[in-house]
């Protein structure tokens, strides 16, 4: 996996955006951009990613449309600090 520098991984976290892995390579995008890319999940289910979808719903309307699914894979798939 390819090493995102520092100075883009802040700027990024700035706007918002997370590290996806896309064809192989680590790009910055939103949650949005990876669930509206089709950006294939890391970690959960496509039946996880869909229970989470609408519990995410159910408590804040438009969490699916934001990528709360994308949101959270991308957050468990890292090794923690």
């Amino acid at each position: 996996m390819h090493d995102i520098e520092r100075r883009a991984l802040i700027k990024g976290a700035a706007m918002g955006a997370l590290a996806f892995t896309v064809g192989g390579g680590e790009v910055l995008l939103t949650p949005r951009a990876a669930r509206s890319q089709g950006v294939p999940l890391r970690t959960l289910t496509v039946a996880q990613a869909a229970t989470l979808d609408a519990l995410g719903e159910t408590l804040v309307p438009g969490a699916r449309q934001a990528g709360i699914s994308q949101f959270v894979d991308q957050q468990i798939s890292i090794p923690a600090e």
